[in-house]
């Protein structure tokens, strides 16, 4: 039998649906690997961040990011501001989206896994 491993969990959590032009969906994820390769070796307050596509839908994709801390992420903000190439991340993503981003923020309280 497999065990399953409860933990609570603190930080902060964002949701995101990307919804991306028609037949550019790839593209859109291209994008977001690359922007975590850029900014998770400068953001150690970033925990995880995954992105999930839709089976029903083959442009929209589903972003999961847990920050540390409020102050993690308010460090992610601030670095749009600070490496011009996450402004360069911003603009091409922006490009590729048919809608505006939607993001909401949760709070994390508890995860479980199998191990």
């Amino acid at each position: 039998m497999t065990d399953v491993a409860m933990e609570e969990l603190g930080g902060l959590v964002l949701v995101g649906r990307a919804k991306a032009h028609p037949g550019r969906r790839d593209e859109l994820l291209a994008l977001l690997r690359e922007a975590v390769g850029i900014m998770a070796p400068r953001e150690p307050g970033s925990l995880l961040a995954t992105f999930h596509v839709s089976p029903a839908d083959p442009d929209l994709v589903l972003l999961y990011e847990h920050y540390a801390s409020d102050a993690a992420f308010q460090e992610h903000l601030a670095n749009y501001e600070r490496f011009p190439e996450y402004q360069d991340l911003r603009s091409r993503l922006r490009a590729l989206l048919a809608e505006p981003l939607a993001v909401e923020r949760f709070a994390p309280v508890v995860r479980h896994q199998r191990g």
